[in-house]
């Protein structure tokens, strides 16, 4: 949740609420609400958080833990590739696949 990553990243940054809530342009005390995720923050709050706490707004969207290694998707690709490469639909499925996906995170960059 946006709370619970606000508030390690704000923490692992030596910052107070208050110290925060002046660098963003919010109230400490709606600082502590969003970190209790009793409350979330706008798009034009989150922007300002990020720009604060010197990370990418994305930061508070995405899942860590599932963070992978290139090398794997490539590997896993090229094995893909060969498996599939007399069956230039099931190639094209793949190749759309990719595609779609760097165009939605292309996309969720422009507009965060």
């Amino acid at each position: 949740m946006i709370g619970d990553k606000l508030k390690k990243l704000r923490t692992s940054k030596g910052l107070t609420q208050t110290e925060l809530g002046k660098l963003a342009e919010v109230s400490y005390i709606q600082i502590g609400r969003y970190e209790k995720n009793a409350s979330k923050p706008s798009s034009k709050v989150i922007k300002k958080l990020a720009d604060a706490l010197e990370v990418d707004t994305n930061y508070f969207f995405e899942d860590v833990s599932s963070n992978i290694d290139i090398n794997i998707i490539d590997e896993k690709y090229e094995k893909l590739r060969v498996l599939i490469d007399d069956n230039t639909g099931q190639m094209n499925a793949v190749k759309e696949l990719f595609e779609a996906l760097i165009d939605r995170n292309e996309a969720r960059r422009k507009f965060s």
